[in-house]
């Protein structure tokens, strides 16, 4: 595989023109949709059928999405610069501008570095505007237990090192979003940065993945390993959640109490962990970034008080039907 850092549209072509095998090519795709710029995926995506014909164009993750003419437009309009000085953290950053005109996005991984969407796609739904993206992955079934390697062992420890290498203290704006098990990581690096605001994404506290239904149901927290050492300030926190995702509801359940402003997305038409790929299949993952990444938070506060509304009806209704299940894996 290619060493991502620094990578262009062209060096992929020359290793798709290199590498005739269709499971190479898969892979070198796959690679590249998770490094790659919106701006140079699109002109790789475009050099496909040229290369490989219908075929190939198929195993490219999300290809109509990319090229797709007003999405080839925007892109072109609002590209990124990769700049990855860290192997465990990877920076896309609007050039020629300075950090206090720009926002900064910090965005932490699931298991295996993904973010249920293709990295560039993640960065193409980011409101528009300067900004500097700094995308941290975890290691392979690491999920954050040991911090992040390179970067430290703990959510402090990590944010002292983003906060030195990346000088997140002349940004004005400041959003952490989490997905998966980088969830409650996300929050505590949150804090610690003094972030503006926090989403997760079907966020997951790691430490309490087996003990999870117990431990909601005794309401446990004096001495918690994950305690709410930082409460409450002004930060704006969200977590987007499947009502009919019962882990991720428990999940949900617990971080709203250990961070009680917490607020809870609910996308009632799924019991899919991967809530933003479905968000990105309805059309509603880009809206949804701009309403809850706004300066002004009210707008998303009224609209998503009748979701929130309708999603806890949905998961108490289909508890009382029987319904509502953890998966078999995670039931005592």
């Amino acid at each position: 595989m290619l060493e991502s850092a620094g990578l262009s549209a062209a060096a992929y072509i020359d290793a798709l023109n290199a590498n005739p095998r269709s499971l190479h090519r898969q892979r070198l795709l796959q690679q590249a949709s998770n490094s790659l710029v919106p701006g140079e995926l699109t002109r790789l995506y475009l050099a496909l059928a040229k290369i490989g014909g219908n075929e190939l164009c198929k195993l490219a993750p999300y290809y109509k999405y990319f090229i797709a003419r007003e999405r080839r437009r925007r892109m072109a309009q609002n590209q990124l610069t990769a700049n990855h000085p860290n192997k465990a953290a990877q920076l896309y950053s609007t050039p020629q501008l300075g950090a206090a005109k720009k926002r900064l996005y910090i965005l932490f991984s699931g298991d295996f570095g993904q973010f249920f969407l293709p990295g560039a796609m993640v960065l193409d739904i980011l409101p528009p505007g300067p900004k500097d993206v700094i995308i941290v992955r975890s290691g392979k079934n690491k999920n954050y237990r040991v911090g992040v390697p390179t970067l430290g062992q703990t959510p402090y420890a990590v944010a002292h090192s983003l906060a030195a290498r990346f000088d997140v203290a002349t940004y004005q704006h400041v959003s952490v979003l989490g997905f998966s098990a980088g969830g409650f990581f996300a929050h505590k690096v949150a804090e610690f940065l003094n972030a503006q605001i926090l989403i997760t994404f079907g966020g997951v506290i790691v430490s309490d993945f087996l003990l999870l239904p117990t431990i909601v149901r005794l309401g446990i927290t004096a001495f918690d390993p994950i305690c709410a050492c930082r409460p409450g300030g002004t930060m704006r926190r969200i977590n987007v959640i499947a009502s009919k995702n019962e882990r991720d509801c428990l999940h949900s359940d617990r971080m709203h109490r250990l961070r009680p402003d917490m607020m809870e997305a609910h996308l009632i038409n799924t019991g899919q962990h991967d809530v933003l790929g479905r968000m990105a299949k309805t059309r509603t993952a880009g809206v949804f970034m701009r309403l809850a990444l706004a300066e002004n938070g009210q707008w998303f506060r009224a609209i998503n008080a009748p979701f929130f509304a309708y999603g806890k009806f949905v998961r108490y209704a289909r508890k009382a039907l029987g319904l509502q299940k953890l998966p078999a894996q995670q039931r005592f």
